[in-house]
């Protein structure tokens, strides 16, 4: 080592003189009295050190997000916080269930906010399907994700039937969003593909009503679709509406 002369010191001479029946220490002289080394003082360049803390911390960040999703990131690309909170909540690393079923104090306050924000999401898309001629291109991005979210959700639960792709003219303009919500589930309902039994409309012939019924059972089915509950957990770490 380049120091190691200046730093080590010099060892010292001590006579010890012991029982010789026992072999306990009677007596201890100092003959040659042991030398400290020098001290050294390092630095670093405080602008050099800043940008290694803050390399490194971002390498934690895309090593922890590699490690979650599996997925490995592009070339010099770095993750916020928020992106490493909602990768655990995505992935099922930090469950709902937990956040749900916590006692604690910060758990049952951000539980109140999501469902603050859960309704006002829900509240929103409703007024979209039965009040907006806005098609489905034009939706906000988080709204457009929960109403595709429900329609996922009708299809895997045998609410919606896929026939609703054999008319390649009207799905085609549905698919690329050029259609309302309101559009699809009225063409729907017309042709048969929502199982109106699962709904108990009964001999209900008002669209409005029967929209509405729809969109209660759908979104109570939403309530406790844990993807939905990702969707806007994930949403609230994004936009800061919990610190």
């Amino acid at each position: 080592m380049t120091y190691e002369e200046e730093l080590r010191g010099t060892a010292g001479i001590v006579r010890i003189e012991l029982d010789g029946e026992t072999g306990n220490r009677v007596n201890e002289t100092t003959l040659v009295p042991a030398t400290q080394g020098n001290s050294i003082f390092l630095t670093i360049d405080r602008d050099l050190q800043q940008q290694a803390y803050q390399a490194l911390k971002d390498q934690i960040k895309n090593l922890l997000i590699q490690k979650i999703t599996g997925q490995s990131s592009d070339k010099g690309k770095t993750y916020s916080l928020e992106d490493l909170y909602c990768a655990l909540v995505e992935n099922n690393f930090v469950k709902v269930q937990m956040i749900e079923s916590s006692s604690g104090q910060y758990a049952s306050a951000f539980k109140a906010v999501y469902d603050q924000q859960s309704e006002w999401n829900l509240s929103q898309v409703a007024s979209l399907i039965l009040n907006s001629q806005t098609p489905l291109n034009q939706y906000p991005e988080l709204l457009k994700d929960i109403y595709n979210l429900m329609i996922e959700s009708m299809r895997d639960t045998g609410h919606l039937s896929y026939d609703y792709q054999i008319d390649e003219s009207f799905y085609e303009a549905y698919a690329a969003g050029e259609k309302t919500a309101r559009e699809f589930l009225e063409y729907c309902l017309q042709r048969g593909y929502l199982n109106q039994t699962v709904y108990e409309m009964g001999n209900e012939t008002n669209i409005d009503r029967m929209l509405q019924t729809i969109i209660d059972t759908e979104f109570d089915n939403l309530r406790r679709n844990s993807d939905y509950k990702k969707r806007v957990y994930c949403y609230m770490i994004r936009n800061h509406l919990y610190s």
